[in-house]
């Protein structure tokens, strides 16, 4: 069963109709959306686009979108450090 934006906890109907009025009209873009961009939208707090977007990113979706957690992004602060090798 592929699950919808209305699976996020908090998301029913209508949160979904205001989210699909602007671009985000699926679980794979309110997963990959910023708290900045969900919030923006008329009903969401950026508490509640937080929580949001991080219950999307704990189900499971066919393309396995995650969000980075703050700080540990791709390809920073992994690896060597500067300078010395």
């Amino acid at each position: 069963m592929k699950l919808a934006i209305i699976d996020i906890p908090g998301i029913g109907p209508a949160a979904a109709k205001t989210l699909a009025e602007h671009r985000i009209g699926s679980l794979v873009d309110f997963a990959k959306a910023s708290v900045e961009e969900v919030s923006a939208v008329p009903g969401f707090s950026e508490a509640r686009a937080t929580r949001g977007i991080a219950a999307a990113v704990e189900l499971p979706t066919e393309s396995g979108i995650t969000q980075p957690t703050k700080g540990k992004g791709k390809g920073k602060g992994k690896g060597k450090k500067k300078g010395k090798n």
